[in-house]
């Protein structure tokens, strides 16, 4: 009777690891490019790109993405719905809208 040996089994990355080095990897790419490629074009090449993913809708998608991974993380891995996290997102969002609102700088 022969003995084989059994195949070494390969460990497959679940999703959310996939998902996590996907969005590391989108977000350091994104700050590389603006910090040190974008400065480097042409003027009409910059104003394209600024126009078609200024830097303000690019960090706004990915806080969007932070947000969705983490209730995820809550939702999905223990079975909750948390509407305390909804309510600190509602909380920060209404603070940094108030913050960055032109009213609060007016000096009368």
């Amino acid at each position: 009777m022969a003995v084989t040996a059994a195949a070494p089994s390969r460990r497959r990355l679940s999703p959310n690891v996939i998902w996590s080095i996907g969005f590391v990897v989108v977000a350091v790419a994104s700050f590389v490019f603006y910090n040190n490629v974008l400065g480097q074009l042409q003027d009409s090449a910059v104003a394209g790109v600024q126009r078609w993913a200024n830097l303000s809708s690019l960090c706004e998608c990915l806080v969007y993405a932070i947000m969705a991974r983490g209730l995820n993380i809550v939702v999905g891995y223990a079975g909750l719905l948390d509407l305390g996290y909804v309510a600190l997102w509602a909380i920060g969002s209404y603070v940094g809208a108030y913050l960055m609102s032109a009213f609060i700088f007016q000096l009368e």
